[in-house]
Parts: C-alpha cells; sequence; structure tokens
C-alpha cells in the first residue's frame, strides 16, 4: 500500500510534470515507458486533446449528459502533426464500458439512427429523388437497381421481408445514420471469412510474390552532404527552441493482439544545463546514426561563419539537433535508398495460409479486411465469401464487376509491410489478377485506394510511402516479377485504371 508521500509525488507529478509524462525520454535520455495513468484525485477533470481513438470507463460516469461530454470528447477530428484538422480520411473511436452502462450504450444507438423504418410500406418520389442525387445517378436507374436486387416492385412497393436489408444498405431512404457506422464489438469478435479455395489458386502465385521479404538499403550518402547538413543545423538558433511534434496513430485490439503504432507524443524540454562537447557530439551521433568526427567538421564549418555559444551545448539542443537535422537530410535518404531481397526468408505462414503454403478456410483475422460489411453475396471473382471495407472506395471496388479480372482481393492489414526511410511500413489495398481478350492472364495489379479527391491531397509522407512501393516493384520486376502498381483517389473508378493498363 502506497505511503502519503508516495501518493504526494504521483499526484504532483500529474498536476505539475505533465510535460515529463508526455515526453518520449527523460532529462538522461532514457526512454519513458510510462503508458496509462490513472489517478481519482487529478484526472475527474479532462484536457483538450482531439486525438483520442480510444475511451476506457473506470467507472460509470451516473448522468446521461456527462456520458454524451465524454463521447463527444473523442468524436472531435484529429488534428495532424501540424495542427490541422484531418477531414479526409475515416477515424473509429473506441468506447470500452462495463455491463452498467449497456442500456445507455443500446439506447444512444437507437437515438443515432433515428426512428424505426418498420413503419414504411413504399418509398416516395421525394426519398427516390434524395437517393438518387447522392449516388450521382437518375431516379429510373435508382428504381430499376432497387427492383433488381428484390427491395422494391414495380410500383414502388417495400418487400417487407427485404426490409431491414434496404434500411442497412440505403439508409439515406430513411433519413439514418448508415448503421456501418456503429459497431458492438460483444456481438461479434470475430467474423469467420471463408477464403475461396478455388479463387486462391488463381491468385496464389501472385500472393507468395507480395510476400516475399526485402530490406530497406540504403547507397552510401557523400561526406560533403553530410557536413553541410549538420552545419547548416549548427547555425541554426537552437538555443532555447522547444521541440514539438505530434504524430497521429493507433492503438487496436484484435483477438487478443494489442497493436501498439506511436502514440501521440509531445517532446518537451529535456534539460538547459551545459554538457561537454565530447558528450554533446556523443548523444547526437547516437540519436542521429552519424559519425562524430562527421558532426564534428560540421561544427568547425558553422563555426567559421558563427559563433558558437556554451550555451548551445545541452540536452535540449540535442533533441532540437536530431529533429532539424533528419527534416534536412529526408530527401537526401529518398534519393540513396532501395529494396534488397532477403535470402532464405520464409513466405509462409500468411493471414491466407497455414505454413505449408496450403490456403487457410478462413482467413486469419478478419477484423484485417474492414470493420463494416455488406450484405449479399460478393462477386464470383472476390477472394472472400464476404465483403468486408473501411472505406466507401473499397466497398465500390469490391461491388465493381469486371470482365477482364479474373479474381481479386483486398489484402489484409499489416500482411504486405513494405520498410520505409522513417522506420515505418507500408501496405497496399487491393491485388488483381486481370485477364486479356483470349482470356490469358494479361498482369499483376496492386492497388492504393485513398479517399481522396485527388493526388495532390496526399500528405508528402504518404506520397513517398507510395512512391516506396513503385521502388519496390521495379527491384521485383527486374527479378522477374511484374506487378503494375496505382494509386486509385475518389475521383478514379478502378475500371478506367484497368482498362488503360491493358490498352498499354
Amino acid at each position: 500500500m502506497s505511503t502519503e508521500a508516495e501518493i504526494e509525488k504521483e499526484v504532483n507529478k500529474i498536476l505539475y510534470e505533465k510535460e515529463k509524462l508526455l515526453s518520449l525520454t527523460d532529462e538522461k535520455g532514457n526512454y519513458n515507458t510510462t503508458r496509462f495513468i490513472f489517478s481519482k484525485w487529478t484526472l475527474k477533470e479532462g484536457w483538450d486533446n482531439p486525438n483520442i481513438f480510444t475511451i476506457a470507463k473506470l467507472r460509470s460516469s451516473g448522468s446521461d449528459n456527462s456520458k454524451l461530454q465524454e463521447i463527444g470528447r473523442g468524436l472531435r477530428l484529429p488534428v495532424d502533426e501540424t495542427g490541422n484538422r484531418i477531414e479526409n480520411e475515416s477515424f473509429t473511436l473506441n468506447y470500452i464500458v462495463d455491463f452498467t452502462e449497456k442500456d445507455f450504450v443500446n439506447s444512444l444507438e437507437k437515438e443515432i439512427y433515428g426512428e424505426s423504418s418498420n413503419t414504411f410500406t413504399e418509398l416516395s418520389s421525394e426519398q427516390i429523388e434524395i437517393l438518387a442525387t447522392a449516388k450521382d445517378i437518375t431516379k429510373e436507374e435508382l428504381v430499376t437497381e432497387l427492383m433488381i436486387k428484390g427491395y422494391i416492385s414495380y410500383n414502388l412497393e417495400i418487400k417487407q421481408e427485404k426490409l431491414e436489408d434496404l434500411g442497412r444498405e440505403y439508409p439515406e431512404l430513411f433519413n439514418k445514420v448508415d448503421k456501418k457506422r456503429i459497431i458492438d464489438r460483444n456481438k461479434e469478435k470475430d467474423k469467420k471469412v471463408r477464403i475461396r479455395k478455388e479463387n486462391y489458386s488463381k491468385i496464389k502465385e501472385l500472393w507468395e510474390q507480395l510476400n516475399q521479404k526485402y530490406y530497406l538499403y540504403f547507397d552510401n550518402i557523400e561526406e560533403s552532404i553530410l557536413i553541410n547538413t549538420v552545419s547548416s543545423v549548427v547555425k541554426d538558433d537552437l538555443i532555447g527552441k522547444t521541440v514539438r511534434t505530434t504524430e497521429r496513430n493507433t492503438m487496436e485490439m484484435v483477438q487478443g493482439e494489442l497493436f501498439f503504432n506511436t502514440t501521440y507524443e509531445t517532446i518537451e524540454d529535456m534539460g538547459n544545463s551545459n554538457i561537454p562537447y565530447g558528450t554533446f557530439l556523443k548523444k547526437v551521433a547516437e540519436r542521429t546514426n552519424i559519425s562524430i568526427p562527421i558532426i564534428h567538421k560540421g561544427f568547425v564549418q558553422a563555426s567559421k561563419s558563427k559563433e558558437i555559444e556554451s550555451a548551445f551545448f545541452t540536452l535540449d539542443t540535442v533533441k532540437s539537433f536530431e529533429q532539424y537535422f533528419k527534416q534536412r537530410i529526408y530527401n537526401e535518404m529518398l534519393k540513396i535508398f532501395s529494396y534488397k531481397k532477403l535470402p532464405n526468408a520464409r513466405v509462409h505462414p500468411t493471414q491466407l495460409t497455414m505454413n505449408d503454403g496450403s490456403p487457410r478456410e478462413f482467413i486469419q483475422t478478419s477484423a484485417y479486411l474492414g470493420i463494416k460489411e455488406s450484405s449479399g453475396t460478393p462477386l464470383d471473382t472476390y477472394l472472400y465469401d464476404t465483403v468486408l471495407w473501411d472505406s466507401d472506395i473499397e466497398e465500390n471496388n469490391i461491388r465493381n464487376n469486371i470482365e477482364s479480372v479474373e479474381v481479386f482481393g483486398k489484402i489484409p492489414r499489416r500482411t504486405l509491410k513494405i520498410p520505409f526511410i522513417d522506420g515505418s511500413t507500408y501496405s497496399p489495398d487491393f491485388m488483381y489478377i486481370v485477364k486479356d481478350q483470349l482470356n490469358n492472364t494479361k498482369l499483376n495489379l496492386v492497388i492504393e485506394s485513398k479517399g481522396i479527391a485527388k493526388n495532390k491531397d496526399l500528405r508528402f509522407t504518404e506520397q513517398d510511402k507510395i512512391d516506396s512501393a513503385t521502388k519496390l516493384y521495379e527491384v521485383m520486376k527486374k527479378e522477374g516479377i511484374e506487378v503494375k502498381f496505382r494509386t486509385q483517389t475518389n475521383n478514379e473508378n478502378i475500371i478506367t485504371i484497368i482498362n488503360d493498363l491493358i490498352d498499354k
């Protein structure tokens, strides 16, 4: 049991030392391993942080208004590293409560969804016009679509046995929120998604090629570039600068596995006490992976045009130096990196295959395909027997029947991990086997689907990661494995991309 002094120490840490709690490292440069903070004294008041994706309740909040305020804290749009709201992506709020709040969650779900559609017996002309406008088709095309799917009869009467499916697929008809947007994880922990083995046999070769292991390789960067970069950073006014970085990342629980990417972290003051020049060089070398002699040469070059004050040599400046150096060397690293195949690396097992390379009965973890589900049977050419997706562009691709496609499938997340220069990885979304008019295999295609209007809306790191995938597939091509790679935005139809490639 903690003493009063120990409790006071912990309370003071949370109340008055939030910067240290949020820092990646302590004043000695050691990593901060604090991951969770619990305090009934200091956490009763919230603070503004839009980058919240999981709310875990320690106890019931009391009134419904309090509960709604808590949910509201997590429903705000997150911000990127520059502090701007991110509006062109989808985000999920995980709301974790105990059984005492089950009734509140159920009532909130009903309130969000709106009134039941059970009273509807036929479609009005107003409903048809609203939905046709939303789907950018004519009213006649919409009515034909609904009749083909068996939702309505020729006189617009709704077939009651299909009413629930109609409301799920076309929530706009009933002025409701799309039911795919709220998911009760307790009702279905992991859906059994069957792999169609006859389709896997057609895509097997491509799948195994994509799962070959490659590592990041850097050519030697010229010493003069490193020295000039060090010099330019030294000549910056780093004294007194506080480096703050914010990263948007996720924490996800899937079938008992907890996956951590980087959390939102703010790097603050590490210490302003002077340290010896040799110690400073050593710490900079540890953080940048640049040799001490090169760093020293950079300081010598900078000192010819600027007097370097003794106040420069602090732990705080070490951190600032690291950040500014990496920002400036980033473009040089992009020029010199490539990929090399890892020899004798195992391909199997994967999300789709067992140790011996045979296909699994079901995909290992269905959540990796998406958290939203579409009703109905997927296309015969689709790899799985269930349609799961995360964004509208993904669902449209899965539903789009293309004559030239022999087989295609959504690539499970975290399966194809393409390494990137910043230590992260990148994974594309779809794989296709496309055939020509003579029914012969024409090309292997990998698609990255982005829910944006155009490519220029990509943040620069995202575009660089996409470019890295292009570089990897160029390396594979030299090894005799040809894979076409394309990025698809909201304004691009998958059939247009495929037809353009076939015509080349």
